[in-house]
């Protein structure tokens, strides 16, 4: 008996990861829109995305982890820069921000499994691409009325 595996190669990419903490459901929102009105500037890159929130009340924070593959360091940082200022324009700084270049086997192997997931809420693209392209207000809305009405907890 044998067994054939597809593979397939391997390559660099930009581990861009960055923690936000505010302290009102106000805030989340803003956010949240400003995450939706940037969402698409990183296509072009084709990025991989993912990104939660966690709540302990007062605080709530996002984690948002892009890996940005077959580019170098400085393109991942000029496309991640507009959100990132964005988020300065708010009055929010980032808790940690920060990126590196290696492997995508490094990258992806060094991540551990999730230990739980409770008390988070995860984002996806799941909404209609037309949400993010004409109404980010819904996405800051929905956001904000799942920790005002208390879902965690």
């Amino acid at each position: 008996m044998s067994t054939t595996f597809r593979t397939f190669p391997t390559f660099d990419a930009v581990l861009q990861s960055t923690s936000i903490v505010v302290n009102t459901t106000e805030q989340v929102a803003q956010l949240a829109m400003l995450h939706a009105q940037h969402i698409f500037d990183w296509d072009s890159l084709r990025p991989g995305q993912y990104f939660y929130w966690t709540a302990t009340p007062p605080t709530f924070t996002w984690n948002i982890t892009t890996i940005f593959p077959n580019t170098t360091l400085a393109a991942a940082a000029a496309a991640f820069a507009p959100f990132l200022d964005g988020v300065k324009s708010l009055g929010i700084t980032p808790v940690v921000s920060g990126a590196f270049t290696a492997n995508i086997n490094d990258i992806v192997g060094g991540s551990s499994a999730d230990i739980g997931g409770s008390e988070v809420i995860l984002g996806s693209r799941l909404w209609p691409p037309q949400t993010y392209k004409n109404n980010i207000t819904a996405i800051g809305d929905a956001y904000k009325q799942l920790f005002d009405t208390g879902i965690l907890g």
